[in-house]
C-alpha cells in the first residue's frame, strides 16, 4: 500500500541512502554501496554509523571497537546468546562499554568471536562468516570510508589479513607472505622471526 511505500522511504531517507532533491527522490552515495553490493541498508548504515564513531573517538588500534563495528550488523545476528558462550560474550559487552566508544551496546556473539578470531583467542564457528565472506566485506568497508572521507587502505589491508588468517596486528607482516597462513606465521613468530627481513636473514 501506498503508507507501508512511504514509510519504506522515511527508513531510507534516516539511514541517508535516498535524499530528497527538488522534490525527487535520489540515491545517495552510501545507497549506491548497498544497492552495487547487495547488502541490505541496514548493514550498510550500521557500518556507516559505527565507522564514523572509530574514526571521531580514534578507536582504531581497540580491537574489540573494531570487531563490534563491523560484526553487529542486524543480518547478522543470532537473536540470542548459547548458554555455554554467555560468560564470555558479557565479558566482552562489559569490556566495550568500558571503552566508551559506543552507546546501545548489546551482547553479540558474532562480535565476540570476531574479536576472539582477530586477538587469536579461541576460534568459534560464528566468526566463520566473516571469513568466507571477508573480501566483499571490506569492499563495502572500504567504499564506506570514502563516502564517510577518510582513508584507511592500510587498516583494510591489515584486518582482512587478520580476519583471513585468524591472526593478531602481530603477525599480520608474515601471513603476506607466499605459503605462509596462520599456523606457520605463529610457529616463525614463536621462534623469534617476527618479520619478513627476520626470515630472509636465517636463510
Amino acid at each position: 500500500s501506498s503508507e507501508v511505500i512511504e514509510e519504506v522511504g522515511k527508513d531510507l531517507i534516516r539511514m541517508e541512502m535516498i535524499e530528497r532533491l527538488n522534490e525527487r527522490l535520489t540515491i545517495t552515495p552510501l545507497g549506491k554501496v548497498s544497492a552495487s553490493l547487495y547488502y541490505l541498508p541496514q548493514d550498510i548504515y550500521i557500518w556507516y554509523i559505527n565507522f564514523k564513531q572509530i574514526e571521531n573517538r580514534g578507536g582504531w588500534l581497540d580491537d574489540r571497537a573494531i570487531s563490534w563495528a563491523l560484526g553487529s550488523i542486524p543480518s547478522i545476528q543470532m537473536g540470542y546468546v548459547p548458554k555455554n558462550d554467555s560468560s564470555r560474550v558479557k565479558e566482552y559487552t562489559y569490556q566495550l562499554t568500558k571503552g566508551g566508544i559506543f552507546k546501545g551496546i548489546f551482547d553479540s556473539i558474532i562480535a565476540t568471536d570476531l574479536y576472539n578470531l582477530i586477538t587469536m583467542e579461541e576460534k568459534k564457528i560464528a566468526a566463520k562468516g566473516f571469513q568466507s565472506d571477508c573480501e566483499r566485506i571490506m569492499e563495502a568497508v572500504e567504499k564506506i570510508f570514502h563516502v564517510i572521507g577518510i582513508s584507511k587502505r592500510q587498516f583494510i589491508k591489515e584486518i582482512s589479513i587478520r580476519i583471513k588468517y585468524g591472526v593478531g596486528r602481530e603477525l599480520v607482516e608474515l601471513c603476506q607472505i607466499p605459503g605462509i597462513g596462520g599456523v606457520k606465521s605463529q610457529k616463525l613468530y614463536s621462534v623469534g622471526i617476527k618479520k619478513i627481513d627476520d626470515l630472509l636473514d636465517n636463510e
